[in-house]
């Protein structure tokens, strides 16, 4: 499987040796540090829309993070849509829980005081692209995912260029937090 790897700092990526030699690395460092990771994953998949490998991996080199390994083993070499996240991460009902093993959280944009933004919202972030507006977000936390062509093009070239292209004005923008919780809708159906 190719591992499509978002780099930054002095993060280690020797582990993904363990489970292949097939990586594309994006190391922000070389590349500038822009957009957060969500700018490499998206420009990746711009680049190679029409010539998607079968099955591959969009991932963070820290992607411990944000699954456990034990979780990780079971799930690595899946061929079909996974999202890569943890069982186990903190929950606060009615604000966030598990459902059917994704992540589900609140759409009230807490996080978005915390970065820079040019939306004051995710709502007016996803309007913007026409994207829908749900009351509860499902989403793996990192915007980890196993993925196959068939997700990527439910949706136009078009869109993965729009969401790129809001986020390299500076290097964590609240945009990437939008599309980190946009990933699992716009491909899991």
């Amino acid at each position: 499987m190719k591992y499509i790897v978002s780099k930054h700092g002095n993060q280690d990526i020797e582990w993904l040796k363990e489970y292949t030699d097939d990586i594309v690395l994006y190391d922000k460092n070389v590349l500038g540090n822009v957009g957060n990771c969500d700018y490499d994953k998206l420009c990746w998949i711009v680049e190679n829309y029409d010539n998607l490998p079968d099955v591959f991996a969009l991932i963070k080199a820290n992607l411990w993070k944000y699954i456990s390994k034990e979780e990780f083993l079971k799930l690595k070499d899946n061929k079909v849509f996974t999202p890569l996240l943890t069982q186990f991460h903190k929950t606060y009902l009615p604000i966030c829980w598990y459902e059917n093993g994704i992540y589900c959280e609140v759409n009230n944009s807490w996080y978005v005081p915390q970065f820079e933004s040019k939306f004051s919202s995710y709502n007016e972030w996803a309007k913007s692209l026409g994207l829908p507006t749900p009351e509860y977000l499902r989403f793996a936390p990192g915007g980890n995912y196993i993925l196959t062509p068939k997700e990527i093009h439910r949706h136009p070239k078009e869109l993965y260029v729009k969401m790129r292209d809001m986020l390299p004005y500076t290097q964590l923008p609240a945009e990437a937090q939008f599309c980190e919780r946009t990933y699992y809708t716009l491909w899991k159906k």
